[in-house]
Order: C-alpha cells, then sequence, then structure tokens
C-alpha cells in the first residue's frame, strides 16, 4: 500500500533520490548511528534555509503568512558554515 506522502513525494522529487527514499537515510545505515552521529548529522543539516516547509489548507492571505513564517524563522541560529580548501 502507497501512502499519501509517499505519493507526493514521488510527484513533487521525481528528479532525485527524495522520490525514492526519505532524505534521512536507509534503515540499516540508521540503525549504526550512535547519539554523537546524530547529533553531529543534525547540527549539519537541520536548518531552515535547508529545508521544505509544505502549507496546506485554506490560508486567507499568502503574504501575511509568509511574513509569520519568515519571523519565526529569523530568530532560529543559523549553521556553522564550513569552507573546503
Amino acid at each position: 500500500m502507497v501512502h499519501a506522502s509517499d505519493q507526493l513525494l514521488q510527484h513533487l522529487h521525481s528528479e532525485n533520490k527524495l522520490s525514492k527514499r526519505f532524505p534521512i537515510g536507509l534503515e540499516e545505515q540508521i540503525k549504526k548511528w550512535d547519539v554523537e552521529k546524530i547529533r553531529s548529522f543534525h547540527e549539519r543539516w537541520y536548518f531552515p534555509a535547508n529545508a521544505t516547509l509544505y502549507i496546506v489548507g485554506d490560508i486567507d492571505s499568502v503574504s501575511k503568512t509568509i511574513y509569520q513564517i519568515e519571523v519565526r524563522v529569523s530568530i532560529l541560529p543559523s549553521p556553522l558554515l564550513l569552507v573546503f580548501n
């Protein structure tokens, strides 16, 4: 049975891996993680600029909704920038 969320991912992300699996990784990979790996992964990759926000439902004002999101996201800390030489 295919869930609606799986169908949505397949439709929206047909051009990349997200259409085939969740971005967090394969189950056999996740089982090998320890607390430090999870913390490090979260600090490295989980921040607003690296996220996708889906809004579903009746929205009275798109501009007000965008403004409210921007206000809330702007107070979140930015990730450390890594420089590769």
